[in-house]
């Protein structure tokens, strides 16, 4: 594992060693355990380290807990949960 341009995650997968293997694998998701990723800077995080955070409005009231990611073509989306069930996206 090794951080490309522009933060990008370089994975070299065993047993894969020609850009058509790769090719073959696209669509494919990958997990990496936590302990594997990059140290991260004081002033960065990864977003799911956000899950189980609270949601508060620019008053401070509550609005929810991030409850899981979503991406989009256009950026990721933290999905917040409410008490009540229902859910809502915000962009980061």
């Amino acid at each position: 594992l090794q951080t490309g341009p522009k933060g990008l995650l370089i994975v070299h997968l065993e047993g894969v060693s020609t850009p058509e293997a790769a090719a073959a694998l696209g669509g494919t998701t990958l997990f990496i355990a936590p302990e594997h990723l990059p140290e991260t800077e004081d002033d960065e995080i990864y977003l799911g380290e956000l899950i189980g955070c609270a949601v508060h409005a620019p008053d401070g009231t509550v609005l929810g807990e991030v409850s899981g990611l979503s991406s989009t073509p256009a950026h990721d989306m933290l999905v917040v949960s409410r008490a009540s069930g229902k859910s809502f996206l915000v962009p980061v």
